[in-house]
């Protein structure tokens, strides 16, 4: 059913002189609460409502049919201040005005009254008498406490509307329902219910729905969004939150960054949060596993097939370095600007560069665009456009180049590529560390990773222990550089650091060096760090009755080698 008619029932439905009982069905997220709140609060300013007040209630965790009714009472609101929460402040005003049957006597006690709990049982249930001409809306029905059963709810309901001259709109999810509650839903429903409106928008009146502002980044954000074709309301919000935190750390950088940064967080939100069979897995996506480059080269299941489809419409056919940085924003909800830096850099160069005439992109369009007989002009291009945009080609894609090249029968060029990438980003050590690079799996090419290995071992800045224990602490990897720098450590060297380090950073690198006795298919050399940690750790235990008892938390035997 379309957002128009929704509209349209529901505005017949506020606006009639008879009691009605109306529910507004459809599936998680799609924004039926969010739309009724929109709908209600605008309509109550335009239109003479029949009923005087109005109650919203969730039923989310309600475990009593007593809660509930005071509930009703307490969330009344008079039609003026539809839109604004009830407050303490609205309870007063509710009260006061039903200890008005209880004469003088009951008035003073209810202007004296301070909390809610001040309410007895029996005043709790003479409150819900006093309920009456009232529009109320009843919501997350599927989302109550266990106690609290269907048939009761809907036999209150009935009450309501039969005795008490109350609307009642009930907002639900059909298919949240247990079995047992789905019985005795389809038991009254009829008996109870007068109209029924499926609340299944369009991917356009979702997009309508969540937007109200016009600004270009949203019109772009929109086109991503429909080009997905994300229904849920709730994680188009999440979408627009995450672009608007982001926007401000990339105000100085090119347009392209932030269209980028749109095309990913929409995509990557929409992933990790949709719970059904369309949107591709999000740590296939993360991973990048669709590894487009050497695409075809993977042997892919049915289900994988279809995310990559989904993905080729929409356009992601890598992830990079910076997207794994909003990968990291959609995972936690903020920014951490010093991660962000490097690759929003590194982005950014590399746009200004693919702006030239001479870009990288190019050579590639010419590969992916056709199917034109033309593999000698794509090998050109491609050779020459990588030595030409060396300093800004990632090792990911130098892996592609070099994959390509081989494949169309050219290991000569290939290795060309190769030895020209080393000399020319030399000034970048940390580029050939492999152990750090988050693409390090899809890097398959035995001589980019041998000639990355060697030129790293010659450029690499030596690390202390010190630096390499910090770098693994509180993570759950490590790399070959920070195992050969610890096996080749001192065990007098792992005394001193544990013995100048104190509070949870001592805690975390002791553990950092023990964790290698705890962790299966260790080597020989992760072995001899947890040694060397032990040894220098009984030393330790040997100086004092209380370092004994220290060192022994640690699951030490403090007894062995003294």
């Amino acid at each position: 059913m379309t957002l128009k008619i929704v509209r349209s029932e529901i505005s017949r439905f506020l606006a009639a002189r008879e009691p009605e009982v109306l529910a507004l069905k459809g599936a998680w997220g799609t924004g039926k609460t969010y739309t009724w709140k929109k709908l209600i609060r605008d309509l109550s300013q335009s239109m003479d409502l029949p009923t005087h007040r109005y109650s919203y209630v969730s039923l989310f965790g309600v475990n009593s049919l007593q809660d509930f009714k005071f509930l009703l009472f307490q969330q009344s609101v008079p039609n003026n201040i539809i839109g604004h929460e009830a407050s303490i402040s609205s309870f007063r005003d509710n009260a006061l005005g039903f200890s008005e049957s209880f004469g003088r006597k009951g008035l003073k006690w209810f202007q004296n009254l301070p909390v809610l709990k001040d309410f007895s049982l029996e005043m709790r249930s003479l409150a819900f008498l006093s309920l009456r001409d009232t529009l109320i809306c009843i919501d997350d029905l599927e989302r109550k406490g266990h106690e609290l059963k269907v048939g009761d709810i809907l036999g209150l309901i009935s009450q309501l509307k039969e005795e008490k001259n109350c609307k009642v709109a009930l907002i639900m999810n059909d298919n949240g329902f247990g079995s047992t509650d789905s019985k005795e839903f389809e038991k009254y429903r009829e008996k109870v219910i007068d109209v029924e409106l499926r609340f299944d928008p369009m991917v356009q009146e979702c997009i309508e729905i969540a937007f109200d502002e016009n600004e270009e980044i949203y019109l772009k954000l929109k086109t991503r969004i429909a080009q997905l074709g994300i229904k849920n309301i709730r994680i188009i919000f999440r979408i627009k939150r995450l672009v608007r935190l982001i926007a401000p750390y990339l105000r100085d950088a090119e347009p392209e960054v932030m269209d980028q940064a749109i095309h990913t967080l929409a995509l990557l939100t929409w992933c990790y949060l949709a719970a059904d069979d369309v949107a591709p897995n999000y740590e296939y996506v993360k991973k990048s596993h669709l590894g487009l480059l050497d695409f075809e080269k993977k042997e892919l299941s049915d289900k994988e097939k279809a995310w990559n489809a989904t993905l080729r419409d929409y356009g992601f056919l890598n992830i990079d370095e910076f997207d794994l940085i909003l990968a990291e924003l959609v995972e936690t909800g903020y920014v951490t600007e010093a991660n962000l830096t490097k690759p929003l850099n590194a982005l950014n160069s590399q746009i200004l560069a693919n702006k030239g005439d001479k870009s990288f992109s190019e050579a590639w369009r010419l590969y992916h665009g056709s199917f034109e007989n033309n593999q000698n002009q794509v090998i050109s291009l491609v050779y020459e456009r990588f030595k030409e945009n060396t300093k800004y080609i990632s090792p990911l894609n130098l892996n592609g180049t070099v994959s390509l090249l081989r494949d169309l029968g050219r290991g000569d060029l290939a290795e060309d590529c190769i030895l020209h990438y080393v000399k020319e980003r030399r000034d970048n050590p940390e580029i050939f560390n492999l152990d750090r690079n988050p693409f390090a799996g899809d890097i398959k090419d035995s001589r980019i990773i041998e000639e990355f290995k060697k030129e790293y071992a010659k450029l690499a800045p030596q690390v202390s222990l010190r630096e390499v224990i910090a770098s693994i602490a509180g993570k759950n990897g490590w790399g070959g550089k920070d195992i050969e720098v610890m096996s080749n450590a001192s065990e007098d060297e792992y005394y001193q650091i544990f013995k100048t380090e104190n509070g949870n950073r001592l805690y975390s690198f002791v553990n950092a060096c023990l964790q290698f006795n705890i962790i299966g298919n260790t080597s020989e050399k992760e072995k001899l760090v947890a040694s060397k940690a032990e040894a220098a750790l009984r030393r330790i235990a040997q100086e004092s009755e209380i370092n004994r008892r220290r060192v022994a938390s640690y699951g030490i035997n403090v007894n062995r080698g003294t």
